[in-house]
């Protein structure tokens, strides 16, 4: 009885699924809604990434060949030691949200969130000393004109930086409604 019941809701399954688009999305006269786009990450269906400022540092900057090199290097030295780093993070992060939803008592349970907490609040300090070494020695490559011309790109980005956040928070994605014109 148990099986019949199962097959019988496959098919149901399958057959609902084949009926609500039996053309091939190629086609022209489809009525099928389009895939969804492919993002990079993760992220949520119907996200648009926010259009990032131009900050091509190698035109800015006029970066010598030799020195976009040395900037390579520095990056992937920076980016095997941060790497490590941000994995930690997240796993401690998660383990947080693990234990905020367990059902474990309560005073051990803040115990556990807080010792969490000051490890993620290490780990985040270790990642911002790695990224200021970076930064020194990406700046140590640079001549004098450029190491000016660097900062005033950083203090553009961060009026940038502040100028969005007293916009407040990004919205989260909504989905597109759908278009109800001419259906019944």
């Amino acid at each position: 009885m148990k099986k019949t019941l199962l097959t019988a809701g496959i098919l149901l399954l399958t057959s609902v699924s084949v009926m609500a688009c039996p053309c091939k999305p190629q086609t022209p006269d489809c009525n099928c809604p389009p895939p969804p786009p492919k993002c990079e990450k993760n992220c949520p269906p119907n996200f648009q990434k926010p259009p990032r400022p131009d900050f091509n540092i190698k035109e800015k900057l006029n970066l010598t060949e030799e020195q976009v090199k040395k900037a390579e290097i520095i990056r992937i030295k920076s980016d095997e030691k941060i790497r490590p780093l941000f994995d930690e993070l997240r796993s401690k992060e998660t383990q947080r949200q693990v234990v905020i939803r367990s059902r474990i008592v309560q005073k051990d349970q803040i115990k556990l969130i807080n010792k969490l907490d000051k490890d993620i609040a290490k780990i985040k300090k270790q990642i911002h000393k790695e990224k200021i070494k970076n930064r020194k020695q990406f700046e140590s490559i640079l001549t004098e004109e450029q190491k000016q011309e660097f900062q005033k790109l950083k203090t553009e980005r961060r009026k940038e930086f502040k100028k969005q956040m007293e916009k407040g928070p990004r919205p989260l994605p909504v989905a597109p409604k759908e278009n109800t014109k001419g259906k019944v």
